[in-house]
């Protein structure tokens, strides 16, 4: 595919269950442009498609620098162009608004210059991991006096010379601020749910096994049998409760959601 002039920019991603990281730069070195390990979320792979999509079409008008530069600059997208140093080359309107980046930080690494605003939000080695393989993550800005909350999605991707040099990094960002609040309402919603929905009913099944048990005194055989019943029927309401949660979970699962923080300060000092 890399060989021919007519797919030769054909976006590859492997599905694969391999997930070391020699056997992604192995990967890599053949000529994909992303991962997705298996087992893999139908919602993440059609996330990175859509993504590579996006940053491949971006990249085949490199040719045409005058509709690139157009496009460059008024796309709701956030394009921040990396050497392999991760010096800042190239930072478009959206991505200038986003960061806050002066014409100083421009010739400095990109982390550091957003270390005393943004957080990075990323499961993995950042710092070893960035001029490897394509990456998500997010960067994060508190609310300041000056400055609203923002939370900026970020997919990567590695470009790479004729002799497979990284020559650069692409960075497509997304503002998914509201998305993310939305996120968390919902986390909040559920786990209130869960606890309204829980707590009385481990209190039912607890009394019942008090009785059940004639801790509480004797019972007639109707009794128990009554008991028994309500038992049985009480664990069938505890299941139904854990399929729905459980459902809505899996469902309501951000996208390329971290599961873990590593904070700019940390990615510096590795």
């Amino acid at each position: 595919l890399r060989s021919q002039e007519k797919t030769r920019l054909l976006p590859v991603i492997l599905v694969t269950g391999l997930n070391a990281t020699e056997d992604r730069i192995r990967g890599i070195e053949a000529g994909c442009d992303d991962f997705i390990s298996k087992p893999f979320n139908s919602g993440e792979l059609l996330a990175r498609i859509q993504a590579l999509l996006k940053i491949n079409y971006y990249r085949s008008l490199l040719d045409e620098k005058e509709k690139f530069e157009y496009i460059l600059e008024h796309i709701d997208y956030g394009v921040v162009v990396l050497n392999r140093n991760l010096q800042t080359v190239r930072v478009n309107r959206k991505a200038h608004e986003w960061l806050s980046l002066e014409e100083v930080d421009l010739s400095h690494d990109f982390f550091l210059c957003l270390a005393d605003r943004f957080e990075v939000h990323y499961a993995g080695d950042l710092a070893k991991a960035m001029g490897e393989i394509p990456l998500s993550f997010d960067l994060v800005r508190a609310e300041t006096e000056t400055h609203r909350p923002l939370i900026v999605s970020v997919q990567s991707s590695v470009v790479r010379d004729p002799t497979r040099q990284v020559s650069s990094i692409l960075l497509l960002m997304t503002d998914v601020t509201e998305l993310r609040k939305e996120e968390f309402r919902k986390e909040v919603f559920m786990s209130i749910v869960s606890h309204k929905l829980r707590t009385p009913l481990a209190v039912i099944q607890g009394t019942l096994a008090l009785l059940g048990d004639k801790i509480l005194g004797p019972m007639t055989e109707k009794q128990e049998k009554a008991i028994s019943t309500m038992a049985k029927q009480a664990t069938v309401y505890k299941e139904m409760i854990e399929r729905l949660l459980g459902s809505a979970s899996v469902f309501d699962e951000p996208i390329g959601h971290a599961k873990e923080k590593i904070l700019l300060k940390d990615y510096l000092a590795a």
